[in-house]
């Protein structure tokens, strides 16, 4: 699911933000070295996932830069 957030252009850093964890468990996850989480911390991504898939970051306060280049790199990645 981060792996979605990326893509629509949600920063690693915000995410982090919202769910209270480092940037690093969060890159962890998206890239799939980490494959045991915590259920607690299961929830909340589900949770912010939700909430956050249908927004804009842009309109949601991400810079455009910023959000253009986390879509960038998802593409490269997939790619």
């Amino acid at each position: 699911m981060p792996a979605d957030l990326e893509r629509a252009g949600w920063p690693a850093t915000l995410l982090a933000q919202r769910l209270t964890v480092h940037p690093r468990t969060i890159a962890e996850i998206r890239f799939a070295r980490r494959t045991r989480i915590h259920l607690d911390l299961d929830v909340r991504v589900r949770e912010l996932h939700r909430h956050l898939i249908p927004l804009d970051p842009v309109r949601e306060g991400v810079r455009a830069i910023h959000a253009a280049r986390v879509r960038t790199l998802a593409q490269r990645r997939v790619a």
